[in-house]
């Protein structure tokens, strides 16, 4: 189910959508139901979007942002990427206070 519902989110016309739509009616009907109380479609499937917006993927900043802290740290074991997340977070709380 869960490779279905992507398909479905992703989909960029009615036709892919429809067939995304068509297979998870055969595996478990109630999905159907339960996406239609989710929202309407234009919240969760790509056809539906506004076409004025420029971006392909629906994503937010703060993930993007931590993931590009993390650097060269994201390798390595738990408690040193604790510890690389704060002493990043200290510097950079350090530079904020002294230039303001």
């Amino acid at each position: 189910m869960y490779s279905l519902f992507w398909h479905a989110c992703s989909a960029t016309s009615t036709f892919t959508l429809k067939k995304a739509m068509d297979k998870m009616q055969k595996i478990n009907p109630l999905a159907l139901v339960w996406l239609s109380k989710l929202r309407d479609q234009e919240s969760w499937t790509r056809y539906k979007f506004d076409p004025k917006i420029c971006i392909d993927e629906n994503k937010t900043n703060f993930v993007e942002n931590f993931n590009a802290t993390l650097g060269v740290d994201r390798n390595r074991p738990v408690l040193t990427l604790l510890e690389g997340t704060v002493n990043f977070s200290c510097v950079s709380l350090f530079f904020v206070i002294n230039l303001t």
